[in-house]
Formats: structure tokens, sequence, C-alpha cells
């Protein structure tokens, strides 16, 4: 099995919105969506062509988790502790390696999914930051 390209960093955040304004306004990134649904603020930024950086409130204080495009999710299955997910994007795995490192693996399903839920007027969940 072979990872694809690192698609995502799904990193804690205790304040979401200030990394999210950090990345776009200083440090000139591009922020794709913004929410604050099911009791968690999640806000994804792109810089360039690379991974996609997701700030996360519920993960505050635990260790980022690198998330690999992959093409079979069932070839992850046989890695240590792995656990089946399903994402907003399509469903993967998480594993940890023996050094500690968080991995994953997704199945790009639904690439724009949160970027298209964010932009629809009205949606609940949807923060607009005055600062955009």
């Amino acid at each position: 099995m072979k990872l694809g390209s690192l698609r995502l960093v799904y990193m804690g955040s205790s304040d979401v919105e200030a990394d999210a304004r950090l990345h776009v306004q200083t440090l000139g990134g591009n922020l794709r969506f913004f929410l604050d649904r099911f009791g968690a603020r999640v806000a994804s930024v792109r810089h360039g062509a690379g991974a996609d950086i997701v700030f996360a409130s519920h993960m505050a204080g635990k260790s980022p988790i690198l998330f690999f495009e992959v093409d079979d999710i069932e070839a992850l299955r046989d890695a240590p502790g792995a656990m089946l997910i399903e994402t907003p994007i399509g469903p993967g795995v998480l594993f940890e390696a023996s050094g500690g490192a968080r991995l994953g693996g997704l199945r790009i399903e639904r690439e724009d999914y949160m970027e298209n839920a964010w932009r629809t007027p009205g949606h609940e969940g949807a923060v607009r930051p005055e600062w955009l």
C-alpha cells in the first residue's frame, strides 16, 4: 500500500478564529471554510497548492493528524490500531505510527463539500468573520 499526496493537516486549536485569521491576514492563505456545528469550530486554510490546514476546536491539545490521499482504504485496515472513519469528504482510516505520529488515509469523494456548505447563503453553521 502506498500513500498519495498529503491533503490535510488536521490540527487542534484553542482559538480557531485567531489561527485562521493569522493564516489568512498575515500569512496570505485562502480561507476555504469556517463552520461552527455540533459543538466544534472548524476552519480550513490553504496556502498555494499545498495541503489544507484544518484548525479544529475539538482537537485542542492533541497532536496533529496528517491525512494522505489513498485509493484503497481497505489496504490500510491492517495498519497498527487502524480505525475506519467517515468524513464529510469521504471515507478514511486513522492510525498511529510506532513513534507516535498520527496518520490518516482518505479517499476523496466529495472534495469541496465543506467549502460549498460554508458558501451556501443562510447555512446555519457558517461563520463569516468580519476580517474577511
